[in-house]
């Protein structure tokens, strides 16, 4: 019997009869979001519950017949390995680069450098976040660990500093694909589209700082070292060969590939146990469900059509233009978890609503984009955020809370913003 069939069978003898052709895609969104709420507040991992509320989403559109092709379709999906190698690929060069002692070296670096731990915390996922690679976030977590140890930062916070800092430059750095769309579909210039989303950067920098940095304890920073930039180099030379070679159109994996041979050769690590216990800590049951879950649930929401349905409904409803290009955003950020996901989501169904005479305006392109970014960063199925939670084995109830107040304070700047525009 195939799984579709196993499905079907619970659902006639579910103790409940629902009407699901009647529900919106509202009301479908609502109750997916709140069944992965439940989820992870039982302590269910990211993976498992991103399962489940892709199950929840075919049973309440009534598609559970598509269940067999959602998974045939992430099997045969080049970009799902791609994703597993680059992961695997990302924390085998973690690993080389906790083994040779860089992660402490970059950090003694940049205390020399910036003279202040609270900034030197901050400023580590900065940088690897400059450097657009999926699951950077495992490169930097260990950097904010070794950055972190004497201080009074919680598990939590730490997790929420890696996922938080490390995305601020994809609100106008033109090497992130979602901003590079973004400009594309509204025909902006780069540089004007950047400099309007460029505060909203400062915004949410000074906003991690308030409340994620400013009532901790940190200890003074004594180092006398003068060759801080040469250390800086030795410690980060691995990193930069990753993103150097892509620059000029190597493909990342390669890149990745490359940096991960050289620096084994120059270093000469060969022994089998080593690797062999990288590999496996890098590529584990785990990490494959984990993947395996936002995949599924990306794939569900697409096929469902359930993002494409969430604007017209909003609009249908008599809501406020502003609230519609808020809502749709935030919502189809939640969903996809990616910069490039919600602005292909949203762009092409709300640029009708905000172009006059052909020209896009800037003012609610920004509104679009950054509330976009603030549900993409509340997500359950944000790689980047996945990977650190795993990483640190924080509270993901106490994470979200954090991510919560900084997201809402965020909006409450945009909001304020555009209106200067």
């Amino acid at each position: 019997m195939s799984l579709t069939n196993w499905l079907k069978l619970l659902t006639e003898f579910s103790p409940v009869e629902i009407t699901f052709k009647a529900m919106n895609s509202i009301a479908v969104f609502s109750i997916a979001l709140t069944v992965t709420s439940i989820a992870l507040v039982k302590k269910i991992k990211v993976g498992p519950a991103l399962i489940v509320a892709s199950i929840v989403v075919l049973a309440l559109t009534e598609n559970l017949k598509l269940t067999d092709k959602i998974i045939f379709n992430v099997l045969t999906l080049p970009l799902f390995y791609w994703v597993l190698a680059v992961i695997t690929g990302v924390s085998i060069l973690g690993s080389l680069l906790k083994h040779l002692d860089k992660i402490p070296l970059l950090v003694k670096s940049l205390e020399s450098i910036l003279r202040k731990k609270s900034i030197v915390v901050a400023a580590l996922p900065a940088m690897i976040g400059a450097l657009p690679m999926p699951g950077g976030a495992y490169l930097s977590a260990p950097m904010v660990e070794k950055a972190g140890k004497d201080t009074s930062l919680s598990k939590e916070k730490l997790t929420v500093i890696n996922h938080w800092f490390r995305h601020q430059f994809e609100f106008f750095l033109p090497l992130y694909p979602g901003f590079i769309l973004a400009v594309t579909l509204c025909k902006f210039e780069t540089i004007n589209f950047s400099m309007h989303t460029f505060p909203l950067a400062l915004a949410g920098t000074f906003l991690g700082g308030f409340f994620l940095l400013k009532n901790e304890k940190f200890p003074s920073i004594k180092t006398k070292e003068s060759s801080h930039w040469k250390m800086l180099f030795s410690a980060f030379w691995p990193v930069m060969l990753v993103f150097i070679p892509s620059l000029f159109g190597i493909p990342f994996l390669v890149s990745l590939a490359l940096s991960i041979f050289t620096t084994t050769t120059i270093y000469r690590i060969y022994h089998t146990t080593l690797w062999k216990k990288w590999f496996t800590r890098a590529f584990n049951f785990n990490s494959l469900i984990m993947i395996s879950g936002i995949f599924l649930f990306k794939e569900t929401i697409e096929l469902t059509k359930l993002s494409q349905s969430l604007a017209p409904e909003l609009t249908a409803a008599g809501l406020p233009l502003t609230l519609v290009l808020i809502l749709v955003p935030l919502l189809a950020g939640l969903l996809a978890g990616l910069g490039v996901g919600f602005v292909g989501i949203c762009y092409p169904v709300l640029l009708p609503l905000i172009t006059v005479n052909g020209n896009v305006s800037m003012a609610q392109a920004v509104l679009i984009y950054g509330s976009g970014w603030v549900g993409m960063m509340l997500s359950p199925a944000h790689l980047c955020l996945t990977l650190t939670n795993s990483y640190f084995d924080s509270n993901i109830q106490k994470v979200f809370k954090h991510l919560i107040v900084l997201g809402i304070c965020l909006l409450w700047f945009l909001v304020l913003l555009v209106q200067m525009y």
